[in-house]
């Protein structure tokens, strides 16, 4: 009886510092987004002010819930969480998208500058909510570390070097066909996207090139949550996949002047999560694995 009365505090007790932690995220969002001015003039109306704030919210609670599974289940500590937390996340959730952004801005009408805006937007808020989210579950005050990590890494340049090669070829296959297969289907996608006459925008060559960087980005941005995440291979895949597919792209449900469609950011939202979280899957997956008579663990 005691142990279940127990149990049931330490489960109050995170759902409390997990609520605490979406408010402190929606109120840290609404400061940088009042600070950091961005190049678009647009105001939601008055009768999308309810979807918007929900939207908003939604996002908090999504974004807030995936970090924190990662800090919780990390072995990491004090400085060394903080900075690893910035870092996968700033990345993930922003420095990958805007890429994005500034890359289709032509075709889409709007001016460069807006990506580089809400980049300073995510950098200031990822920089004050990475130190929060550490302390408020607990792991400010550096520890001892706990076990090692489960997944390895590649050790030599060599294995580097055809491993990213494959990922790289399994994130064009990814993006390129679900980009046709779900996104593209979308008759008002297509519409939208054929407003630019910027031929490099959606030149095969040029776009494929730009897809090839983003996949050893995302590893890049990946490996501090593999080094650091305690348990099995999959679970640490698991964390990888949620932080590819959620944080990037839950923005989706909030009413924007680039999007202004629903149904477009739906399609986007289904099209980028469903395959960066495979892809996430793939990624710890291909990194962890070994050819021949080497070992699994090490």
């Amino acid at each position: 009886m005691k142990e279940s009365i127990m149990n049931f505090k330490a489960i109050m007790v995170s759902i409390l510092k997990y609520l605490f932690l979406v408010a402190i995220f929606f109120i840290v969002d609404m400061v940088s987004s009042s600070v950091v001015p961005i190049d678009l003039d647009w105001t939601p109306p008055a009768d999308q002010l309810p979807v918007v704030f929900a939207g908003l919210l939604l996002s908090a609670a999504v974004i807030s819930l995936v970090i924190s599974l990662i800090v919780v289940r990390s072995r990491w500590s004090g400085w060394k969480l903080i900075g690893a937390t910035f870092v996968s996340w700033l990345g993930c959730m922003t420095i990958m998208a805007q890429i994005e952004t500034a890359w289709f801005a032509p075709a889409l009408n709007i001016p460069r500058s807006l990506a580089y805006g809400v980049a300073l937007r995510g950098l200031v808020s990822v920089a004050i909510l990475a130190p929060v989210t550490v302390w408020i579950w607990g792991k400010a005050k550096a520890q001892q570390e706990a076990g090692e990590s489960q997944v390895r890494l590649p050790r030599s340049p060599a294995e580097w070097g055809w491993k990213l090669a494959v990922i790289a070829v399994v994130y064009l296959a990814l993006y390129f066909g679900f980009g046709y297969v779900v996104a593209w289907q979308n008759p008002a996608l297509r519409e939208m996207y054929a407003g630019g006459t910027d031929p490099v925008v959606f030149s095969q060559l040029y776009l494929t090139l730009l897809q090839i960087v983003r996949s050893a980005l995302w590893v890049l941005f990946a490996i501090p949550v593999i080094r650091m995440t305690r348990g099995s291979l999959w679970q640490v895949a698991l964390m990888v996949a949620l932080l590819y597919a959620l944080p990037m792209n839950i923005a989706h449900f909030i009413p924007n002047p680039v999007m202004p469609d629903p149904t477009v950011r739906l399609s986007h939202f289904i099209e980028t999560a469903t395959s960066n979280f495979i892809f996430g899957l793939a990624v710890t997956w291909l990194l962890n694995l070994q050819l021949g008579h080497q070992s699994e663990r090490r």
